[in-house]
C-alpha cells in the first residue's frame, strides 16, 4: 500500500510539473505578442509584461511566500545618523546585531 500511495504522489508530482509547464508555455506566447509594443513605450503594453512575468515568477516558485529577511531602520529623524537591522525572518527576537550608526557626512 505504502508503494501504491507514493507512486501516486509521484505521477501527481508529474501532473504538477506538466501543468506547470504547460502555463509557462501560454505565458510565454501571451509575453512573446506584448513584447514589441512594450519595448516601444507603450504603457499598457508594458504593465501587461510585468504582470506576466510576475505570473511566471510565481508559478516558477521564484518569489517566496513570505520575505527571507528583515530590514528595521532606527533612528528616524531627519539630518541624524541612522542604523539598519537585518534579520532572517525565521530568527524568534527577528534581530541580529545591530549595526554602528554611519560617520555624518558634511
Amino acid at each position: 500500500m505504502r508503494i501504491l500511495g507514493d507512486l501516486e504522489r509521484k505521477d501527481e508530482g508529474k501532473m504538477v510539473n506538466q501543468m506547470r509547464g504547460l502555463y509557462i508555455e501560454r505565458l510565454e506566447h501571451l509575453l512573446s505578442k506584448h513584447w514589441p509594443k512594450a519595448m516601444t513605450g507603450d504603457g499598457a503594453a508594458t504593465d501587461r509584461v510585468l504582470r506576466i512575468m510576475d505570473r511566471q515568477a510565481q508559478i516558477m516558485g521564484m518569489i517566496p511566500d513570505k520575505p527571507l529577511i528583515s530590514l528595521t531602520q532606527q533612528n528616524l529623524q531627519i539630518n541624524q545618523p541612522f542604523t539598519f537591522q537585518f534579520g532572517d525572518v525565521d530568527d524568534a527576537d527577528n534581530g541580529l546585531s545591530t549595526a554602528a550608526a554611519l560617520p555624518e557626512t558634511t
